[in-house]
């Protein structure tokens, strides 16, 4: 009986040798990733890479430029201090909630996820109003991202609001959807 509870203590030990470091990191591990409704796999090697870290914006015109297909780490103010373009198409308690606004520019107008590692309250706008989502998926038990929300996209410049979650920061993607259309799901 002692001999197994060594084995049982030594395979543990390794385990969390193995596993350990990747859980610290909020890296997603085995098939913590499966739980969104379509192939987010392009999203989850993304954000297994170092990210870029930027400030968002408290108006449209302190916010940044920032690119598709890179992993950006977004420090974000208090929400009581951000004045969005639009209103947010969620309201939200502002109370210790944080926000941000960041700037993008869409080369070729098609489907395109905006994917999150917390649970902010994502809005796309061109212009003065809000582009509607098409369909959004999460997965609760992925380390990045958890959040995946769809937008179908114009061509040119936009912004993105967060908005509604206390957490100071946020990693964040924008990525394209290869060989999709745009699907009209709320």
């Amino acid at each position: 009986i002692m001999h197994r509870f060594r084995l049982a203590s030594v395979a543990v030990a390794l385990l969390a040798t193995a596993v350990g470091p990747a859980m610290a990191a909020g890296m997603p591990s085995g098939n913590a990733c499966t739980g969104f409704r379509w192939d987010a796999s392009h999203e989850v090697a993304l954000f297994a890479a170092t990210p870029t870290k930027i400030r968002a914006g408290t108006n449209a015109a302190t916010a940044p430029a920032m690119r598709t297909e890179r992993l950006y780490e977004v420090k974000l103010s208090a929400q009581a201090h951000v004045r969005f373009a639009v209103p947010p198409g969620k309201l939200m308690l502002t109370g210790g909630d944080s926000a941000g606004i960041l700037k993008l520019e869409i080369a070729a107008p098609g489907l395109y996820r905006v994917a999150v590692d917390r649970h902010f309250w994502i809005d796309a706008v061109a212009g003065k109003r809000l582009i509607s989502t098409t369909d959004f998926s999460g997965s609760p038990n992925c380390g990045g991202p958890r959040k995946i929300v769809e937008f179908n996209l114009p061509r040119g410049p936009l912004l993105l609001q967060l908005s509604g979650y206390a957490d100071q920061s946020v990693r964040l993607t924008v990525t394209r959807v290869p060989g999709r259309h745009s699907s009209r799901h709320k």
